[in-house]
């Protein structure tokens, strides 16, 4: 919305421009008029009424003695200017946070991923303190423990999927389309620029 909004004055400031370009340049007016003129005294047309047209033409034209006219070009191109720089910090802004939006999105991805594999993690160690205790070598302290551990790691998966659901969110906004879900590209270990560019 914002970089219509920029579009939109680009296109006001080019109407200025335009307006204030041609202000040095005459002006020329006409107008025709005409009118029956009766001699009967009647407000209808008789056929001894006398029709009258008029015309009128005029030309002006103000010398810029002072460039009142050349600085109100002036200014009016630089608006236009403005305008157009305006829209393209709009568009570098818009562009930089969908990146960051995507960049961060692909990073919980990955803290996804990795908490997913935490879980699996918990469950084996889990069912190991278990397999010890049932052979007599640890106790029931340990196994509370680990179901801790387990429960602790279980709990932050959904957390990370919130996060996910809000930053898709947030970068369907930027783009001005519905929410649901990002298509990915690569991940983030691919996000890395080409070897070899120029500085």
């Amino acid at each position: 919305y914002d970089l219509q909004v920029a579009a939109a004055r680009i296109l006001q400031a080019q109407s200025q421009a335009t307006i204030a370009g041609s202000l040095p340049f005459p002006s020329v007016d006409g107008s025709i008029d005409a009118s029956y003129n009766t001699t009967t005294g009647s407000d209808r047309p008789s056929p001894d009424s006398i029709f009258e047209p008029r015309a009128g033409f005029g030309v002006a034209w103000e010398v810029d003695f002072w460039g009142r006219f050349r600085r109100g070009t002036e200014a009016a191109q630089a608006d236009l200017l403005a305008a157009e720089e305006a829209r393209y910090a709009v568009m570098a802004t818009l562009v930089a946070q969908v990146g960051q939006a995507y960049l961060n999105l692909r990073a919980l991805d990955l803290t996804l991923e990795i908490s997913r594999r935490t879980v699996d993690s918990r469950v084996q160690s889990l069912d190991l303190v278990k397999a010890r205790l049932d052979g007599g070598v640890a106790g029931i302290l340990e196994v509370r423990q680990a179901e801790t551990l387990l429960y602790t790691a279980t709990k932050a998966i959904p957390e990370v999927q919130r996060q996910i659901e809000q930053t898709e969110n947030f970068i369907n906004i930027l783009l001005g389309q519905d929410p649901g879900p990002i298509k990915r590209g690569r991940p983030l270990e691919g996000q890395i620029a080409a070897p070899g560019l120029p500085p």
